[in-house]
Order: C-alpha cells, then structure tokens, then sequence
C-alpha cells in the first residue's frame, strides 16, 4: 500500500503541480446545482432545522496530505439527519465540487435530491463537505499563485477519504459511524461526478460506495466534442442556420476588409472586440443548452437554448413571422436572428449579472464569476457601459474600480490587471481558484470543430486561444510558468495518471450519464470512447438517461416529469441498497431498524 500512495504522490505532483479542476460557470462548463427549491424542500428543510437535525460545522483538514506538518485548515461541512436510525446507519457524502456549498444542504439533505433519496431508503444522513480552496474553505486569505499550489487533484481525493476517517458527526458522538463501522457513498455530479470515479480507482479503502453522475473522467485538450451533443439536440432549421452562420462569421473574420468585420461586430455591439474574442463571445449561445433540464419548461415556461433557436429562426417572443421548415431562413436571416438575441438577452442578462455582483462586492460567487477572465469580454462591454452612464446613476460602478480596456484579452492592458488586483483586495477568494482550475491539465477548452465537420462555434476558438489566456491570471512574472499548461502538460497527462474513462477496475461505482449532455463525450458514456460508450457491469452499473442532460438523476423536478429518469434513479436506489446490505453481511452486522421520525 506504501508504494501505490508515494507513486501516486509523485505522479500527481509530476503532472499535476498546479491547481486542478473540471470548469468554470457558465462558460460550458459543468457544475452541480442546488436545483429548485420548492414548497416541499422548504418544509422538509425547515422541520428538520427546527428538530435540530440538521446543522453544520467546520473540519481540521490537512492543508498538504503529503506533508502533513504544514498543518490543517478549516473545511467547511453541513450535515442532515432526518433520515439517520443511528450509530452504524449509511453516511452519504456530498461534494459540490467547484464552487461554494452554502445552500447545497438547503435541497441536498432531503429526499428531493438524489443523495437525500439514498439516505431516506437506506436510513443514512447526509453530509456536505465543501471542496478546499471554495466558500469558506480556503487554507490561505489571499490566492497567492505559490498558496494555490495545495489545490491539487491528488489532496482533493485524499480530502474526502480523509475527512471520512477522522470526522465525528455533531450527530453521532459514539465512533460508530467511522467507516469501519458505518457504510460511507460518495455522491457526485460532474467534475464531483469525476470524483466519484478517480476517487474509486485511486484512493479506494475508505468509501464504501460510489455514485457518480456526468461524471468527466476523460480530461480533453481541443474539446469540440462538446457541441456534438447539442448538435444532436437542436432542430433541424436551426442546426442548418447557425452552422452555415458560423461558416459566414468565420469567413468574414479571415478574409473580410476592416470595414466588413466592423459591421459584423457592430450588429453584436461587439466592436470593441478582436476576432477571436468576438468569436468565443458567439459561445454563449450554444453554451446555453447546457442550463436545460427536463423541469426547464415547468420552472422558467421556457427553455433558453430553444428560446436562442427561436430567435436564430426569426420567430422570437411576440413575433408574427411564420415557423419555418427544416431549410430555415438562411444566412442572412439567421444572423439578423442571432444578433437580435445576443443584444436583447444575453447582453441585458450580463448588465444584470455584473450590476448584482458589483451590488454586492464580497459575495465571492456572483463577482468571482462575473469578473472571471474566460468571459471578460462579456464583462468587459457591460462594465463600459455602466461606466459610461448607458444605464442609470446609481447603477454605474463603484469610483475604486479602474476603467476597463476590452481590446485584446490575450495581452490584457495594465487596467484589467489593476481590476484582478481590486477584486483580490476584496477578499473574493475563489477568483484565482476557479480560473487556475480551468487553465491547468485538465482543459477542457471547447472551440469550434474540424473541418469537414459541420460546426455551431467558430474555427477561430481554438484550444490554444483559451490557453493563451493563462498568463493573464497567473503571468510568468509572478511564478506562473512553473506550473501546469506553462510546463507544457495537457490533458492526456492527466488521464495517464487517473485512467480516464478506462479506469474500470473499480468496485461499486456506478455512473449515470446523460444522453444530451454536452459533457457526455468526456464522461465514461462517450460515442468517441475507444471501444464505444462503456457497458455495464454488476461492480460497475452505467446507465444513460436518454434525452438526459447534465446531471439529470440528481434533481427530483426531472423525476416527476420524465419516467425515464424516474426509473433509473429506481435503479440506483436499488443498487445502493444491495451494496450496503452487502456492507453488512461483510461486516456481521445488522442494519439500524429505528429510524428517526421522517419529516
């Protein structure tokens, strides 16, 4: 066993000396939800609070697990045990994953969420660990690029194994639900999903049992592959027009007169822009499938990819345009279609995104992702327009934020690197976590596709113009080159280590991937897979949600309106009974019979 730890240590620190992560939000990448919070989440939630069965608390966690000398942190938890029959009962351990898990134990510790359901068939609690260096889990006050380099993909596995040897639940005093006593499951979705898995395969001996959803195991360098699902996914008029849309954008971007591309980027109000990041900032349109779920329509009356079709098909809200049929309206048409959409939703929902994050200038989550790089052209147009009074007074930004210079994002001026500065001096810590994630090994930069391929984003995104942008957050000036993408690793160093999607010697792990996800090319489920998508074994289950997209079992909106997705979460249900009773049996002992009220 010593020699599998120390050669797994100096594998990760080989390949992954900088921090590591699946992505960022709302820039296509994908990422657990709180998901809705109704009627039903509230009162169970509330009932539990005032029974004192719910609660939270922090955990000594070891800053370095490979050099445990350097101390301990405090690891944020919140736990429910509404559910729990007592010392030996399951314990189902939640890991949001890259973000701040305030209001996870809101949804998560009830039976409206995939893990709550585990813990309510199997008489367990469920505990929300958040992930290090997120919210209020962070060793360090300020992100320095030498206090990130604990951020690692190896101390974020041996976080959870830790933290399940040596955590005494406020709940459970008595010892008896350590894991040698208590089964433990991790539960995951996305690069949590990811967890799940790389967890499973290389630091197995602690968690009992593994349930990942959309799990992205497979990290990708040039991950085109991720429009290939929502391809899949769009009307045949639309698919046809936004694709020989890009084809015309591109066209005009390589080979059209100054005043050619003006007028292009005028009709975006983009043209202030360079190229490439006019280009990347037409993302954000097919990126918006990946918000889509099968309760879209009955919590929102619409769903907001569709509602982009819609608008590229000339037939917007209120519009008197006839439906058009699987040829569309043409290039033209769809641009004036695309143009109009970007200008009266996505760039309105910027100005509201960035007006509530500059409102509240040290909720880490709302400014760390409306200032985060990957989108600062987003950013950065509806900053000049608030600086430049295109909205009312009391709107504008704050006089100690500088002015912002949107001309060239690659070789970002002394400005933009003034307001990473303004941001770090606000103490908005994540800023540095999620954008060092996202521009290390695990890329997953998602650009236009080959050619000879019909694509829906633009040729001129490429894998390399997102990682250009890496010495815009971490320059090489301030200890930047020594690190990740800088030291020349990709993507493919990262699956050598974790196996990837081959990683399938694992016992009961069970995946559910689903069938739209625009992540499921990186996911075990993938059509690009050597072999095809992974089938399933009775150690290790995978089942695709047909229709299903990001994380579709975890939410229980999706399961009363979909059979499909009711019936699989069944299915996982059931397999996590099995594997806990098989806890038992191994360990001779009986399971709690006296539940706790249910609420």
């Amino acid at each position: 066993m010593k020699s599998f730890v120390s050669a797994a240590l100096a594998a990760a620190q080989l390949l992954l000396a900088g921090p590591v992560s699946a992505g960022a939000l709302n820039r296509g990448h994908g990422m657990m939800e709180i998901g809705p919070i109704d009627t039903v989440v509230e009162t169970h939630s509330k009932r539990a609070e005032q029974a004192g069965l719910n609660g939270w608390g922090t955990f000594d966690q070891l800053i370095d697990h490979a050099n445990p000398k350097l101390g301990t942190f405090k690891q944020r938890y919140w736990y429910g045990a509404q559910y729990w029959k007592g010392p030996g009962s399951p314990i189902i351990l939640v890991n949001p994953g890259e973000q701040a898990a305030d209001g996870f134990n809101r949804t998560y510790t009830t039976a409206a969420r995939l893990p709550g359901l585990f813990a309510q068939e199997t008489g367990g609690a469920v505990v929300v660990m958040e992930h290090r260096y997120w919210g209020e889990s962070s060793p360090y006050p300020e992100l320095t690029i030498q206090n990130l380099k604990y951020l690692t993909l190896w101390n974020s596995l041996k976080d959870i194994s830790y933290f399940a040897n040596n955590f005494v639940p406020p709940f459970d005093p008595s010892g008896g639900s350590s894991p040698k006593n208590a089964p433990w499951v991790f539960s995951g979705g996305s690069y949590s999903g990811a967890l799940a898995g790389w967890s499973a395969a290389l630091d197995p001996g602690t968690i009992w049992a593994y349930h990942g959803t959309s799990g992205v195991v497979e990290a990708i360098g040039d991950f085109w592959q991720y429009f290939v699902p929502v391809q899949e996914a769009t009307p045949q008029n639309c698919s046809r027009d936004l694709s020989a849309t890009i084809d015309s954008i591109d066209l005009v971007l390589k080979l059209g007169t100054p005043k050619q591309k003006h007028d292009l980027k005028q009709k975006f109000l983009l043209t202030d822009l360079t190229d490439a990041d006019f280009a990347s900032a037409l993302e954000y349109g097919p990126w918006s499938w990946q918000s889509s779920q099968f309760y879209s329509t009955t919590t929102q009356g619409f769903n907001p990819y569709y509602q982009f079709c819609d608008y590229i098909e000339n037939v917007w809200p209120n519009s008197t345009n006839p439906v058009p049929g699987a040829k569309g309206v043409g290039v033209a048409k769809a641009l004036e279609g695309y143009a109009k959409w970007f200008k009266e939703v996505e760039l309105p929902g910027s100005r509201s995104s960035l007006r509530r994050a500059l409102s509240e200038l040290r909720n880490a989550d709302a400014t760390v992702f409306a200032l985060y790089s990957l989108r600062g052209w987003r950013v950065c147009r509806v900053a000049g327009h608030l600086q430049h009074g295109l909205l009312s007074e009391p709107e504008r930004v704050q006089p100690r934020l500088p002015r912002l210079d949107c001309r060239q994002l690659f070789q970002p001026p002394v400005e933009l690197a003034a307001l990473q500065r303004a941001v770090r001096a606000s103490q908005i810590r994540p800023l540095d976590s999620e954008a060092n994630h996202s521009l290390r090994s695990f890329e997953y930069w998602q650009d236009g596709a080959p050619v000879g391929r019909p694509t829906i984003v633009s040729r001129l995104v490429t894998a390399d113009y997102w990682r250009q942008q890496c010495n815009l957050w971490f320059p090489r000036s301030q200890g930047g080159g020594g690190v990740g993408i800088a030291q020349g690793k990709r993507a493919n160093d990262v699956n050598r280590w974790t196996g990837g999607w081959s990683a399938t010697k694992t016992k009961r792990l069970m995946y559910a991937n689903g069938g739209l996800d625009p992540w499921r090319d990186s996911t075990v489920s993938s059509i690009f897979r050597p072999g095809g998508p992974l089938k399933s074994t009775e150690q290790l289950p995978v089942r695709v949600i047909a229709g299903g997209m990001h994380c579709s079992d975890l939410y229980g909106p999706n399961w009363g309106v979909n059979p499909g997705v009711q019936q699989i979460v069944n299915d996982e249900v059931a397999n996590i009974k099995t594997w806990i009773a098989e806890f038992y049996e191994l360990n001779n002992k009986s399971e709690r019979s006296e539940p706790r009220p249910r609420l």
